[in-house]
């Protein structure tokens, strides 16, 4: 089964920034010339970009447009566990310090 279309043109965008098409710090087109360089609709044209905002690559504000921030998307740190034992290591360790509270 093929992935939706605003899935598609995210990748699409995605390498492209990759790959230097877009440089960090320029300007991606605009939402409607998007969708029509890649005949979508507005709208899918919008997923997209939201897409690869949440994955970080880039920034858009009102009235300067849409600026690549990064190249790639940043690696979430994971750290592994070995097992249950592992995980009751930081429980034995951990300390919790309640630092505000409001009364409600």
């Amino acid at each position: 089964m093929a992935s939706p279309r605003y899935r598609q043109l995210a990748e699409t965008l995605r390498a492209a920034i990759a790959r230097g098409d877009f440089p960090v710090g320029s300007q991606l087109p605009p939402e409607l010339e998007l969708a029509q360089t890649h005949g979508v609709s507005r709208h899918t044209a919008r997923d997209a970009i939201r897409l690869l905002t949440e994955a970080g690559l880039i920034a858009r504000r009102r009235g300067a447009g849409t600026t690549v921030i990064a190249a790639s998307s940043p690696q979430a740190y994971v750290q592994p566990l070995g097992g249950v034992e592992d995980l009751m290591q930081y429980a034995q360790t951990a300390r919790l310090t309640v630092l505000a509270q409001v009364e409600r």
